[in-house]
């Protein structure tokens, strides 16, 4: 497991099994971090120092570093074994080949591109435009963006189902997620949450998580396998957990007509 500890400017190596610290490594303020499990390689970003390092994950040394402007985002297509950086001042998406460790292109995005995420399934990327409240759909195959979808207010990542081909869009400032179904590029739900910002997906349990830094609450949705007609045919139950300073917000989406809300203290 790979920990970017920003404000220490060092990337924390644990052992997920024991989980002792195995080693620390000095970088430059890393930021977001993907892995490649298939190649055992790590893709580090460094905003400050305008850097993206490669990590062998083998040896846990740096092998390769490139130069991109303000690089935030950060993912991998294990399917593909391409790489795609967000440049948040650039507005662009650089592209990464994995294999040969070199550059391959440059794609124009929207304005402030932050969040990316690849379907291997699908070998389509998507990236958060901030200011535009969009987000660009890549076709992995030809590096060209191939549609814009409207999201909510400041969009900062997203995350994809590769089994259902549905994609999760953290608005920050909307209070919301947008569902995008990747088939049709088309979004068919929007969830209420508060202050969503980071977002991870299991894929299995089709649940997504949420947090927002200096917010000490996790917000955890849990979404139906979709059917075409679902969209139109669904109600939120909300319930809250937790006790303190931590809470735990659960949003379920279920296709039924009747909803509820509970509270447990």
């Amino acid at each position: 497991m790979y920990i970017a500890r920003e404000q220490a400017q060092v990337l924390t190596v644990v052992d997920s099994t024991t989980t002792q610290i195995v080693e620390e490594i000095e970088l430059v303020q890393p930021y977001d971090i993907a892995v490649n499990s298939k190649t055992n390689k790590v893709y580090i970003t460094s905003d400050r120092a305008h850097l993206v390092s490669v990590l062998d994950g083998s040896t846990n040394k740096i092998i390769s570093t490139f130069q991109v402007d303000d690089p935030c985002g950060i993912a991998v297509n294990e399917s593909t074994n391409m790489v795609y950086v967000t440049s948040e001042s650039q507005n662009q998406v650089h592209v990464i080949d994995g294999l040969k460790n070199n550059l391959v292109t440059k794609i124009d995005v929207g304005k402030s591109p932050r969040g990316v995420i690849s379907n291997p399934e699908t070998n389509m990327v998507y990236v958060t435009n901030q200011l535009d409240g969009t987000i660009d759909v890549i076709d992995g195959s030809s590096n060209q963006v191939v549609e814009t979808v409207s999201v909510g207010n400041t969009p900062r990542r997203v995350v994809v189902n590769p089994e259902t081909n549905i994609v999760y869009v953290s608005n920050h400032l909307s209070n919301s997620l947008s569902v995008i179904d990747g088939g049709k590029n088309e979004v068919i739900d929007t969830i209420s949450v508060e202050q969503p910002f980071e977002l991870m997906i299991n894929p299995k349990t089709n649940k997504v998580y949420s947090t927002y830094y200096g917010n000490p609450t996790l917000s955890i949705v849990e979404d139906i396998i979709r059917e075409n007609d679902a969209s139109q045919n669904y109600e939120t139950i909300f319930g809250m957990i937790g006790a303190g300073i931590i809470a735990i917000i659960i949003a379920i989406i279920i296709t039924k007509k009747k909803s509820q809300r509970k509270e447990i203290n």
